[in-house]
This record gives structure tokens, sequence and C-alpha cells, in this order.
């Protein structure tokens, strides 16, 4: 963590949630319980506190949640007389879509991340409808979780539906200049997206079964453990940060799904809904949401599924082998 390798720490941070368990445990984080007022804790669904607490004390105030969609280039989508207004049900729909792409234009169909465990998460559970993450581990060498990496391998290799070895950022410089026509990234890049192409921006969810759903991974603010003068200025900004008209901005400038209770049932909100259907489509999607909140080390465990997706998608290794082996470190771990 870069938090960590510093010197001189500041005295407010945004962290991702899933990282305040050792900033917590290594005391660098405040107890922020006796300064959040009871309103405030009314107005964030608990799911969201849950994330930010640790052994019973509230060391973060939840900010940003968010979760992966497709967003679409609807004029590539719409040339090909593909029904783009439709969201897809299940991932043949997505494949057929992603056939017809290749079989009528000279575009990549699709990019899917899998930069890092909650990504693979997301893929995997979509893709199969069957749970990989459990609170406290993973399972990923279920014969559905390595059929998984073996379609993507294939939709890469193969059938040239996606384009090779390419990191996030050039993928979205491929969408943005209109070589992709579909790419899987965070929701809350929506007004960024919407911003930079030149062509009509669609949202797409990533397909669930009965079994499955999408997860809200969530950052939040902390404040550092220094002096009690430095703590008091840190809640003022706090303070800032919460008013209305601060939040509200957070979502409508950026794509991120709102979590407080009296945001969501806003005027201003629904007006602006009606204005920006992505949004709402975002919205939606994040009420069916869990949060993502594991009890395990994510930050061991993201280190060994990352190199093992790497081998597989990278590298081109066996993905049988290579998340069997994965599987056998993750379990070492829990020993």
């Amino acid at each position: 963590l870069d938090l960590l390798a510093r010197e001189n720490l500041p005295s407010i941070a945004i962290v991702p949630t899933f990282y305040l368990k050792v900033l917590a445990e290594m005391d660098l984080i405040i107890d922020l319980g006796g300064y959040l007022p009871s309103k405030l804790k009314k107005d964030i669904p608990e799911k969201f506190w849950d994330s930010v607490t640790v052994n019973g004390k509230i060391y973060g105030l939840p900010f940003i949640y968010t979760f992966p969609v497709f967003f679409i280039n609807q004029n590539i989508i719409q040339s090909r007389g593909i029904p783009y207004t439709e969201e897809p049900a299940n991932w043949d729909q997505i494949f057929n879509t992603l056939k017809r792409i290749k079989e009528t234009t000279d575009k990549y169909g699709v990019y899917i991340p899998t930069e890092s465990l909650y990504d693979y998460i997301e893929y995997v559970e979509s893709y199969t409808d069957k749970r990989v993450y459990f609170k406290d581990r993973i399972d990923i060498s279920s014969d559905s979780a390595i059929e998984a990496m073996d379609v993507l391998q294939k939709a890469i290799y193969e059938l040239r539906y996606m384009p090779e070895k390419l990191t996030p950022e050039e993928a979205q410089n491929m969408f943005f200049s209109g070589k992709l026509a579909i790419i899987l990234s965070d929701a809350s890049n929506l007004v960024n997206f919407k911003s930079t192409i030149p062509y009509i921006l669609g949202v797409w969810p990533l397909p669930f079964g009965k079994n499955t759903r999408p997860m809200l991974i969530g950052t939040s603010f902390v404040i550092i453990n220094s002096s009690k003068r430095y703590e008091n200025e840190s809640y003022k900004v706090l303070e800032y940060l919460l008013k209305y008209e601060n939040i509200l901005r957070w979502y409508t400038h950026t794509g991120a799904p709102p979590i407080r209770n009296s945001i969501k049932e806003s005027l201003e909100l629904l007006v602006f809904y009606e204005e920006n259907p992505n949004h709402l489509i975002i919205t939606n999607e994040a009420e069916k949401a869990d949060v993502f909140n594991p009890d395990f080390d994510y930050i061991s465990y993201n280190k060994i599924v990352k190199k093992a997706i790497e081998e597989i998608i990278i590298n081109e290794k066996s993905a049988s082998l290579i998340m069997k082996k994965a599987q056998s470190e993750l379990e070492a771990l829990q020993k």
C-alpha cells in the first residue's frame, strides 16, 4: 500500500474497504464511531457499514461503491442490426453478439479485464451462475470456474473476439477510438466515457442467474491516527464532503450508484435519471448487489490469483493446471 510506505502520512485518505482490517490492526486509522451522527448511520444501509467495520468498530465512512458493467458503442451495434437496447439475459446472447460483430465488422467485440481477484470473481460468477467467492475463502478450481477461464482464453486466441495482452488503459483507448465495440469497466467511469467518446454510449449489466448476484466494491474515508487537533480538522473535511450537494455531485459526475437513502429518493436525482437513463440502469442493478467484504487476506489472495490469471490469459497456459495449483496455494494460506 502506498499509504503504508509513506513517512509523512496524510490526515485523511480514501482507501478500498478490504484494506481497513490491516490498517486497523496496524493502528494507522481511528475508530470513527464517536464522530458519526445517528442520522447518517440510518441514512446508509447496514451492508455498507458492515464493510467498514472491524471487530465491532467503524473505521471508515462509506464513500463510493461500484461494480463492472458493459459499456457499449451503440453505433457499431446498431449499424449491424443488433438489439442494443436489450440487456443480455445470459452469456450465450453475449457471445452471439460478439460473433455477429466479428462477422460484419473489422472491430474487436469485447474486452473483459481480469486484473484482480475482484475482476475474476465478477466475471466467473456471472458466466457460471455458481459461487466462487465465500466470505472466508474462494474456490477457483471447480470445473465451472475452470471452464469460464477456458472460454475467455478461447475468445482471445481462437475466436478473436477480444484483443490479446492489453492493459485496461490500452483497451479503453481502443474503445474511445471506435476499434472495440464493448468494454467491461467500472460503472464509475460512465461520465468520463460519455464525455470522451464521439458516439452513443450504452450500458449493459453483467448477466447473473438465480444463484449469484453482482457485488459492489467500495472505498471509504479514513482518518489517520495522529494528534487530536488533526483528527478534529480531518472530521471537518468529512463534514464538508458529506454535504448534500457534494454527495449528489459524486454520483452525477461519475456513474457510481448512490448509497445514501436520502440521495436515492431525492427529486434532483429522479429528474437526473430521466435525462440520463444509463445512470438509472447502473443504480437499479446496484440495488440487487451484495457488498464485497472478505474475511480473508485480500492482498495475499489477490497476488496468487492475479499471477494465475496472467499465466492463462497472457501466457496461454492450461486453466485447469494453473487454477488447481493456485487453489492449493490459497488453501495453504488458511492453515
